[in-house]
């Protein structure tokens, strides 16, 4: 078994010479020879390491405590009494969501948020958004929508003429 020695080492550095020497033979291939002038280069840049890594966890830590932990009042989850109460009277989630940022901007209860000037403006505005969409989309079930022809209409053949002729003047 080879055996190490070492001059100018830290005790922690002897520690691992003495573990090293534990290992058996087989383990064991190489050891290369300690230069010293590589040592202290790599000793530098680690201690510069070290410190770089030490300002910038104190600039972290400095910031953190720096910026206010905002908590949020409710959680994700969870649904209030009142916020039961107005999905009971038929308002939806934006409504709902509408109704807690105004109480938080005002401080007043989501029950008293849904009566103010700003709530009732948003909901009027959504509801006719809503309309408009509905009213645009074509219905998804029955027939598809047909135009109707009319015997004014330029193109019709004869045939097609006759039928709307008949169809309109009853016979």
């Amino acid at each position: 078994m080879a055996e190490f020695v070492c001059l100018n080492k830290s005790p922690m550095e002897n520690e691992e010479l003495d573990t090293l020497e534990s290992l058996s033979q087989e383990e064991v291939v190489e050891v290369e020879e300690f230069n010293e002038e590589e040592g202290t280069e790599e000793l530098t840049k680690a201690k510069e390491l070290a410190d770089n890594y030490k300002k910038r966890a104190e600039k972290a830590e400095k910031k953190l405590k720096e910026t206010p932990v905002v908590e949020s009042k409710k959680e994700a989850s969870t649904l209030t009494r009142e916020e039961a109460i107005l999905f009971a009277k038929g308002l939806d989630e934006e409504d709902v969501e509408d109704a807690q940022f105004i109480s938080d901007r005002k401080g007043i209860s989501i029950m008293e948020a849904t009566d103010t000037r700003e709530f009732k403006t948003l909901k009027k505005e959504r509801d006719i958004e809503a309309k408009n969409n509905q009213a645009q989309q074509r219905a998804s079930r029955g027939s598809k929508v047909q135009s109707k022809k009319s015997v004014s209409d330029s193109g019709l053949s004869k045939e097609e003429h006759k039928e709307l002729w008949k169809e309109k003047m009853g016979s």
